[in-house]
């Protein structure tokens, strides 16, 4: 079976945030941190477009999912943030990923 970019992006939210139960801080800081990395390869200006098309058909089923999930406070803003994606093509959370602190 052949994977394309399509089925990646779609397994890194499978993994993160589909089938993610975990309400721990570092899975919720694993999930940000995967989306940040997904979302800052689909918004890079070097991306080839047939590649951001693939990305964003599994992102556009994740704002789907969030879209239905929205009546939970913590999808909530995030879907929000798709819907600003959506309309301008800019991510609006890109972020450095730091170091955790120790212990």
């Amino acid at each position: 079976k052949k994977v394309g970019v399509s089925m990646l992006v779609k397994q890194i939210l499978n993994v993160h945030w589909y089938k993610n139960k975990s309400q721990s801080p570092l899975a919720k800081r694993l999930q940000l941190v995967a989306l940040n990395a997904v979302m800052k390869a689909v918004t890079n200006d070097k991306l080839a477009p047939e590649v951001r098309m693939e990305a964003e058909l599994a992102l556009l089923e994740f704002s789907e999912w969030l879209d239905d999930k929205a009546d939970d406070n913590q999808y909530e803003i995030l879907k929000e943030q798709f819907d600003t994606y959506w309309a301008s093509k800019a991510w609006p959370s890109t972020f450095e990923v730091e170091p955790l602190p120790p212990g």
